[in-house]
């Protein structure tokens, strides 16, 4: 009975210790993917509550391990935006682009993937690409929350620009003649026949002041 109890003993630490060199592998990989699943998971906490350098840095660390996953590039490529946001840095931009890019690679029918890369290349002034990518987007995005937003932006794609007309020049200006009043005096009338000059209304022997409306006595010629 002993001898059983011992043979069993014997079993369980065999069991738990893998039994095999191959097993002790297995149980680092395991050990290590469960270790890389909570630093992604941290990663992402730390931009949810508004530590993005911190999760960009912990992706960063971890980037090794998914060159093949498009939830990752995708959620680098949101860290970097976040962090470009703060900073103001260009280059930030561009991987930002790089990995929405990369993680559009590996899932091509990902919507939420394009709409990012989509929006990214809209804001860096890329609209050529961005309404290319906009157009594919907005046939599926019939239930997406934005599809208000999206379909306005394929709106304003499709809006031909009225072409500028240029100017109509300015018409050339009639010279004044050398020999005219106008030139020896500018608030003189010019050279204008007589019939065709207005004589100031009359009453009686004055003469009506158009502007001051007050009658003025016509003086006498002097003998």
């Amino acid at each position: 009975m002993n001898n059983l109890l011992f043979v069993i003993l014997i079993v369980f630490i065999w069991s738990c210790s893998g039994g095999k060199s191959g097993s002790d592998d297995d149980g680092k990989k395991k050990k290590s993917e469960i270790t890389d699943i909570y630093n992604y998971e941290n990663a992402a906490n730390h931009l949810r509550i508004g530590k993005y350098a911190d999760g960009l840095l912990i992706l960063q660390k971890i980037q090794p391990k998914h060159k093949d996953d498009s939830t990752y590039w995708n959620t680098l490529g949101m860290a970097l935006r976040l962090n470009s946001f703060i900073d103001g840095d260009k280059d930030l931009r561009k991987r930002e682009v790089q990995a929405f890019q990369k993680a559009l690679s590996l899932k091509p029918d990902d919507l939420s993937i394009m709409i990012n890369l989509a929006s990214t290349l809209l804001d860096l002034g890329k609209k050529e690409e961005a309404c290319s990518l906009f157009k594919k987007i907005l046939p599926q995005a019939s239930k997406h929350p934005e599809v208000g937003t999206i379909t306005a932006i394929v709106n304003d794609c499709n809006e031909v620009k009225p072409e500028k007309k240029p100017s109509p020049a300015t018409p050339p200006q009639t010279p004044v003649p050398e020999n005219s009043s106008m030139s020896e005096n500018p608030g003189a009338v010019m050279n204008t026949p007589k019939d065709k000059l207005q004589t100031p209304p009359m009453r009686g022997n004055n003469i009506v002041d158009m502007n001051a409306q007050k009658p003025l006595t016509m003086v006498p010629p002097m003998n």
